[in-house]
């Protein structure tokens, strides 16, 4: 009905949710937090964008993050996630695991792909020398 109302369908609510998390997360020192946060929009941009059609999107009420949102979210994730010990497993599983190191390299070739603009000056410096 709101959708109807307003135009505003609200599939890509659940971004802005997250972007808000991530902020109030820096604002907290929360780098774990952080840190997880990157990782599931890391994933979900590499494992579930290129299978999602648009029944799914709809079936799950969620599209693809906004670009805006995204580079906020590489932007706080840039500049919080290096506080960590690069050694740090941010997810371990019998089949891999992702280090605070393997993480960085992944917000910085998602913030590196993003339109110019889009993310933090102060990140984007971090996704180049991460990159290198």
């Amino acid at each position: 009905m709101a959708a109807a109302r307003t135009g505003d369908t609200g599939i890509d609510r659940p971004w802005h949710w997250l972007v808000a998390v991530a902020r109030e997360a820096q604002r907290r020192g929360e780098h774990e937090l952080v840190a997880h946060l990157a990782l599931f929009v890391g994933m979900w941009m590499t494992s579930f964008v290129p299978r999602l059609t648009l029944g799914d999107c709809q079936d799950m009420r969620l599209s693809s993050p906004p670009a805006a949102r995204l580079g906020e979210i590489y932007s706080v994730a840039l500049v919080e996630v290096p506080k960590l010990d690069p050694t740090t497993i941010v997810v371990g599983h019998p089949t891999g695991r992702i280090t605070v190191e393997g993480l960085l390299r992944m917000c910085a070739v998602g913030a590196l792909e993003l339109q110019r603009g889009l993310v933090e000056p102060q990140a984007l410096a971090r996704a180049q020398t991460v990159i290198g």
